[in-house]
């Protein structure tokens, strides 16, 4: 698992440090009316895709299309979270 000093320092997780960390979050997610683990086969599309951008962003050939700087500190990540970011601020500043 990423460290927050790995972090600090720039170390991407990959897609098993991604699964890994999910694992760890409380239960809040439901379907069908269902509490669910985060990690549930239901979920699995999903995590698979986005734990695929973390590996993406690893491989040098994808890196530059996979990584995107952060609004907030100013370091590279992953782009898919800093999309979802600016669709939920340009969804919330609609009139």
């Amino acid at each position: 698992m990423t460290t927050k000093s790995q972090q600090a320092k720039g170390k991407l997780r990959t897609k098993k440090e991604y699964i890994d960390g999910l694992s760890k979050k409380r239960r809040n997610v439901y379907f069908d009316g269902h509490l669910i683990d985060r990690t549930d086969e239901l979920q699995m599309d999903c995590i698979n895709t986005i734990g695929l951008t973390y590996d993406l962003a690893q491989d040098p050939k994808y890196k530059d299309l996979m990584l995107a700087k952060s609004h907030i500190t100013g370091k590279r990540s992953t782009g898919f979270v800093i999309f979802i970011r600016a669709k939920r601020i340009s969804t919330r500043n609609r009139t």
